[in-house]
């Protein structure tokens, strides 16, 4: 175990594995097991941790304090429950809570990164995945947000998540994607209650709608760039707020953001403002009424 002092940086830049035997249990009724406890800055830059403890998706490889912040460059966090979890309040894109620019974070049976808190998780490379029988890769459960690639990307490769990107809170958290590619084999590609935006990359989901704003009527999904495209149900499922394109801009795009649906490319249950982009389905383009369009 590598406890991280506040006051110190830990670098890992050496082809290592950590690996415990002995379970750290906190004084409440879950089991919290980690290699790592940072409560500074930590840079993983071409290491390897590996839990390889299983039983319960407690497991965890980096544990990430209120103020700390965790690094991966290069190398691999891989964990049989949370790769890393994350309760720091770091939430601009120069110092954020978890930033992943390159190598790969993973579990095999829980969420490749758990952000608890009001924090930033920010991916600009690297992969992020969970096995093809979990659902969510990252998981917001506060106030936080997830970015997927840096503002203005356009790359639709980089960084690669291969599972859900899911906002479990009503009206808080926010999801933005601006470039990368997200992949869910298992579920939605991206979820929210809260706050969607996509300004580009490409979103797909092989068993559900790869883009979801879930049933609370103040969820917002706004939309700029982009492919979405659900393979074997909806390209995109909405209860809250769609808006896609850009309302007032002087030009009407036919060719961006692309919704593909193996049945709808969309199927609308509140509001919907289409002001640009290409919708295309199997069954039909839209299910449901249009609210404003330029």
């Amino acid at each position: 175990i590598l406890v991280n002092d506040a006051s110190k940086t830990a670098t890992l830049n050496t082809n290592v594995t950590l690996q415990y035997n002995t379970a750290i249990v906190q004084p409440d009724t879950a089991a919290s097991r980690y290699l790592v406890s940072n409560s500074g800055t930590l840079n993983v830059a071409g290491a390897n941790l590996t839990s390889t403890i299983s039983g319960t998706t407690y497991e965890r490889a980096i544990t990430n304090a209120s103020a700390a912040q965790t690094v991966v460059s290069s190398g691999t966090v891989k964990a049989y429950g949370i790769a890393i979890y994350t309760t720091s309040t770091n939430a601009t894109t120069g110092t954020p809570a978890v930033k992943v620019t390159g190598g790969t974070v993973e579990s095999t049976n829980s969420n490749a990164i758990y952000n608890n808190a009001a924090g930033l998780v920010y991916i600009t490379g690297g992969t992020v995945k969970v096995a093809s029988t979990v659902e969510t890769a990252i998981y917001n459960n506060s106030t936080g947000a997830i970015t997927i690639g840096a503002s203005g990307s356009t790359s639709t490769t980089s960084p690669a998540i291969t599972g859900r990107v899911y906002g479990d809170k009503t009206t808080s958290g926010l999801i933005t994607v601006n470039g990368g590619k997200i992949t869910a084999t298992t579920g939605s590609g991206v979820v929210s209650k809260g706050s969607i935006t996509i300004n580009g990359g490409a979103i797909s989901a092989t068993s559900s709608y790869a883009v979801y704003a879930t049933s609370n009527a103040d969820a917002t999904l706004t939309i700029t760039g982009g492919t979405i495209i659900g393979t074997s149900g909806l390209g995109i499922s909405n209860n809250g707020t769609l808006t896609l394109g850009v309302n007032n801009d002087g030009t009407i795009s036919n060719s961006t953001p692309i919704i593909k649906g193996e049945t709808y490319g969309i199927k609308n249950y509140n509001t919907f403002n289409f002001y640009d982009g290409v919708i295309k389905g199997i069954t039909g383009a839209i299910d449901g009424t249009i609210t404003d369009q330029e």
